[in-house]
Protein backbone atom coordinates (compact mmCIF):
# COMPACT_ATOMS: atom_id res chain seq x y z
CA UNK A 1 0.00 0.00 0.00
CA UNK A 2 1.32 3.63 -1.32
CA UNK A 3 0.39 6.71 0.45
CA UNK A 4 0.43 9.85 -1.79
CA UNK A 5 0.57 13.26 0.04
CA UNK A 6 -2.15 15.63 -1.92
CA UNK A 7 -1.16 18.67 -3.67
CA UNK A 8 -2.42 20.67 -6.65
CA UNK A 9 -0.78 22.35 -9.36
CA UNK A 10 -1.10 26.05 -9.23
CA UNK A 11 1.96 27.37 -8.80
CA UNK A 12 3.56 30.01 -11.20
CA UNK A 13 6.81 27.71 -11.08
CA UNK A 14 5.89 26.12 -14.43
CA UNK A 15 6.03 29.91 -16.23
CA UNK A 16 9.68 29.95 -15.29
CA UNK A 17 11.50 29.15 -18.18
CA UNK A 18 14.71 29.38 -16.34
CA UNK A 19 13.87 26.51 -13.70
CA UNK A 20 14.87 23.16 -15.06
CA UNK A 21 12.32 20.19 -14.05
CA UNK A 22 14.37 18.91 -11.10
CA UNK A 23 14.22 22.49 -9.62
CA UNK A 24 10.49 23.20 -9.83
CA UNK A 25 9.54 19.71 -8.29
CA UNK A 26 12.05 20.24 -5.64
CA UNK A 27 10.20 23.48 -4.86
CA UNK A 28 6.80 21.93 -5.66
CA UNK A 29 7.82 18.79 -2.84
CA UNK A 30 8.87 21.64 -0.15
CA UNK A 31 5.82 23.36 -0.53
CA UNK A 32 4.15 20.16 -0.43
CA UNK A 33 5.51 19.06 2.73
CA UNK A 34 5.44 22.24 4.68
CA UNK A 35 2.10 22.00 5.13
CA UNK A 36 1.65 18.22 6.42
CA UNK A 37 2.73 15.50 8.89
CA UNK A 38 4.97 13.16 7.22
CA UNK A 39 5.01 10.56 9.83
CA UNK A 40 5.96 6.81 7.95
CA UNK A 41 5.92 5.14 11.46
CA UNK A 42 9.58 3.47 9.99
CA UNK A 43 10.56 3.17 13.75
CA UNK A 44 7.39 1.46 14.73
CA UNK A 45 7.17 -1.18 11.57
CA UNK A 46 11.17 -1.59 12.10
CA UNK A 47 10.52 -2.52 15.93
CA UNK A 48 7.19 -4.90 15.30
CA UNK A 49 9.57 -6.81 12.80
CA UNK A 50 12.52 -7.19 15.15
CA UNK A 51 9.94 -8.90 17.84
CA UNK A 52 8.56 -11.01 15.30
CA UNK A 53 11.94 -12.17 14.55
CA UNK A 54 13.31 -12.55 17.91
CA UNK A 55 10.13 -14.57 18.84
CA UNK A 56 10.83 -17.62 16.47
CA UNK A 57 13.06 -19.07 18.80
CA UNK A 58 12.85 -21.56 21.21
CA UNK A 59 14.83 -24.19 23.84
CA UNK A 60 14.85 -27.84 24.80
CA UNK A 61 14.22 -28.06 28.39
CA UNK A 62 15.10 -30.97 30.98
CA UNK A 63 12.11 -33.17 29.45
CA UNK A 64 13.69 -32.83 25.99
CA UNK A 65 10.59 -31.04 25.22
CA UNK A 66 10.82 -27.66 23.26
CA UNK A 67 10.19 -24.75 24.45
CA UNK A 68 8.88 -21.90 22.82
CA UNK A 69 10.40 -18.36 23.81
CA UNK A 70 8.25 -15.22 24.53
CA UNK A 71 9.74 -11.66 23.29
CA UNK A 72 8.86 -8.64 24.56
CA UNK A 73 9.42 -4.99 24.11
CA UNK A 74 10.97 -3.57 27.47
CA UNK A 75 14.08 -1.82 29.06
CA UNK A 76 15.88 -3.86 31.28
CA UNK A 77 14.39 -2.33 34.51
CA UNK A 78 10.70 -2.87 33.08
CA UNK A 79 11.91 -6.04 32.17
CA UNK A 80 12.37 -7.10 35.68
CA UNK A 81 9.03 -5.42 36.34
CA UNK A 82 7.11 -7.12 34.47
CA UNK A 83 8.71 -10.67 35.49
CA UNK A 84 7.72 -9.52 38.70
CA UNK A 85 4.33 -8.34 38.41
CA UNK A 86 3.36 -10.91 35.94
CA UNK A 87 3.32 -14.43 36.88
CA UNK A 88 2.15 -15.65 33.44
CA UNK A 89 5.77 -14.18 31.83
CA UNK A 90 7.98 -17.99 31.95
CA UNK A 91 11.85 -17.66 31.87
CA UNK A 92 13.41 -17.89 29.69
CA UNK A 93 12.14 -14.37 28.02
CA UNK A 94 13.61 -12.39 25.52
CA UNK A 95 13.50 -8.24 25.83
CA UNK A 96 14.28 -5.79 23.32
CA UNK A 97 14.78 -2.16 23.95
CA UNK A 98 15.84 0.52 21.53
CA UNK A 99 18.01 3.31 22.94
CA UNK A 100 18.83 5.32 20.43
CA UNK A 101 19.21 5.78 16.66
CA UNK A 102 22.15 7.90 14.18
CA UNK A 103 21.85 9.67 11.36
CA UNK A 104 24.32 7.99 8.58
CA UNK A 105 26.14 11.47 7.26
CA UNK A 106 28.55 9.33 4.94
CA UNK A 107 25.15 8.00 3.20
CA UNK A 108 23.30 11.30 3.09
CA UNK A 109 22.78 13.05 0.37
CA UNK A 110 24.48 16.41 -0.10
CA UNK A 111 21.93 17.56 -2.89
CA UNK A 112 17.97 17.32 -2.84
CA UNK A 113 17.99 14.83 -5.61
CA UNK A 114 15.06 13.92 -7.01
CA UNK A 115 14.12 10.45 -7.39
CA UNK A 116 11.99 8.72 -10.17
CA UNK A 117 10.58 5.55 -10.36
CA UNK A 118 7.76 3.80 -12.01
CA UNK A 119 5.42 1.34 -10.50
CA UNK A 120 2.15 -0.33 -12.05
CA UNK A 121 -1.46 0.60 -10.64
CA UNK A 122 -3.46 -2.99 -10.85
CA UNK A 123 -6.84 -1.33 -10.65
CA UNK A 124 -6.16 1.09 -13.51
CA UNK A 125 -3.87 -1.08 -15.35
CA UNK A 126 -1.75 2.06 -16.34
CA UNK A 127 1.85 2.75 -14.93
CA UNK A 128 1.89 5.47 -12.47
CA UNK A 129 5.13 7.70 -11.97
CA UNK A 130 5.92 9.13 -8.83
CA UNK A 131 8.60 11.30 -7.98
CA UNK A 132 10.25 12.00 -4.13
CA UNK A 133 13.25 13.50 -2.63
CA UNK A 134 16.20 11.08 -1.74
CA UNK A 135 15.20 9.35 1.43
CA UNK A 136 17.21 9.79 5.38
CA UNK A 137 19.62 7.23 5.95
CA UNK A 138 19.77 6.14 9.60
CA UNK A 139 21.03 3.19 12.20
CA UNK A 140 19.00 2.07 14.74
CA UNK A 141 20.22 0.17 17.59
CA UNK A 142 18.42 -2.51 19.23
CA UNK A 143 19.71 -4.00 22.72
CA UNK A 144 18.53 -7.86 23.11
CA UNK A 145 18.18 -8.95 26.72
CA UNK A 146 17.87 -12.87 26.74
CA UNK A 147 16.87 -14.04 30.27
CA UNK A 148 17.20 -17.41 31.63
CA UNK A 149 17.72 -19.14 35.08
CA UNK A 150 19.82 -21.76 33.93
CA UNK A 151 22.85 -21.71 32.01
CA UNK A 152 21.98 -24.46 29.25
CA UNK A 153 18.75 -22.50 28.32
CA UNK A 154 21.10 -19.01 27.93
CA UNK A 155 23.39 -21.42 25.95
CA UNK A 156 20.82 -22.43 23.58
CA UNK A 157 19.99 -19.07 22.76
CA UNK A 158 22.78 -17.72 22.66
CA UNK A 159 24.08 -19.72 20.15
CA UNK A 160 20.59 -19.69 18.04
CA UNK A 161 21.46 -15.76 17.92
CA UNK A 162 24.70 -16.30 16.95
CA UNK A 163 23.43 -18.14 14.11
CA UNK A 164 21.39 -16.01 13.40
CA UNK A 165 23.77 -13.61 11.83
CA UNK A 166 25.32 -15.05 9.50
CA UNK A 167 26.71 -12.75 8.64
CA UNK A 168 23.41 -10.64 8.88
CA UNK A 169 19.79 -10.57 9.33
CA UNK A 170 17.35 -9.29 6.49
CA UNK A 171 13.88 -8.08 7.71
CA UNK A 172 10.76 -6.92 5.19
CA UNK A 173 8.48 -4.34 6.53
CA UNK A 174 5.63 -1.76 4.52
CA UNK A 175 8.95 0.43 3.68
CA UNK A 176 11.48 -1.41 2.70
CA UNK A 177 12.10 -5.17 1.92
CA UNK A 178 16.34 -5.53 2.41
CA UNK A 179 16.65 -4.11 6.09
CA UNK A 180 19.73 -5.62 7.81
CA UNK A 181 20.96 -6.36 11.03
CA UNK A 182 24.52 -6.12 11.78
CA UNK A 183 25.60 -7.57 15.55
CA UNK A 184 28.14 -5.48 17.13
CA UNK A 185 28.78 -6.77 20.62
CA UNK A 186 27.87 -9.05 23.13
CA UNK A 187 27.60 -8.75 26.67
CA UNK A 188 26.91 -11.24 29.78
CA UNK A 189 26.06 -10.47 33.39
CA UNK A 190 26.61 -12.91 35.80
CA UNK A 191 24.56 -12.40 38.32
CA UNK A 192 21.00 -9.81 37.83
CA UNK A 193 18.51 -10.04 41.54
CA UNK A 194 15.03 -9.88 41.54
CA UNK A 195 14.34 -8.00 44.76
CA UNK A 196 11.23 -9.36 45.99
CA UNK A 197 11.89 -12.75 45.21
CA UNK A 198 15.47 -13.00 45.35
CA UNK A 199 16.07 -15.19 42.48
CA UNK A 200 19.27 -16.03 40.75
CA UNK A 201 18.60 -14.70 37.19
CA UNK A 202 21.36 -14.85 34.42
CA UNK A 203 20.88 -11.86 31.62
CA UNK A 204 23.16 -12.04 28.20
CA UNK A 205 23.12 -8.90 26.00
CA UNK A 206 23.58 -8.29 22.32
CA UNK A 207 23.84 -4.79 20.72
CA UNK A 208 22.15 -4.71 17.48
CA UNK A 209 22.21 -2.36 14.48
CA UNK A 210 19.85 -1.62 11.23
CA UNK A 211 20.54 0.13 8.47
CA UNK A 212 17.67 1.54 7.06
CA UNK A 213 16.28 4.88 5.34
CA UNK A 214 13.34 7.55 6.81
CA UNK A 215 11.69 7.42 3.10
CA UNK A 216 10.79 10.88 1.61
CA UNK A 217 7.19 11.22 0.63
CA UNK A 218 6.38 10.28 -2.91
CA UNK A 219 4.05 12.87 -5.57
CA UNK A 220 2.16 11.71 -8.18
CA UNK A 221 3.00 13.05 -11.58
CA UNK A 222 0.96 13.31 -14.94
CA UNK A 223 2.17 13.05 -18.19
CA UNK A 224 2.14 16.97 -18.65
CA UNK A 225 4.71 16.47 -15.94
CA UNK A 226 3.05 18.38 -12.67
CA UNK A 227 2.13 16.80 -9.34
CA UNK A 228 -1.88 16.70 -9.11
CA UNK A 229 -4.46 16.10 -6.18
CA UNK A 230 -4.02 12.64 -5.51
CA UNK A 231 -7.17 12.29 -2.62
CA UNK A 232 -6.89 8.04 -2.25
CA UNK A 233 -4.81 4.92 -1.63
CA UNK A 234 -3.91 3.18 -4.72
CA UNK A 235 -2.40 -0.37 -4.03
CA UNK A 236 0.65 -0.78 -6.74
CA UNK A 237 2.94 -4.04 -7.92
CA UNK A 238 6.32 -3.72 -7.67
CA UNK A 239 6.85 -4.44 -11.41
CA UNK A 240 8.63 -2.13 -13.38
CA UNK A 241 7.65 -0.82 -16.75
Amino acid sequence: MTNFIEYTSTSALYQQPSRTANEIVRELIALSKSNRSNVSFVFRELLRSVINYFSQYSIIDDKDEVVSIKCIHANPERAIAKLNQDQTLILPIISIHQPKSIRQKDRQKYKPMVVAETLWDDKKQRALRLVSLVSVPIEIEYQINVWCKYKNDLDQLTEQINYSFNPDIELITDQANNIKLYLKEESSDSDYIQNDREDRLLRRSFLVMANTYIPSPKFLMTSTGKIEKYNYEVEVTNKLV
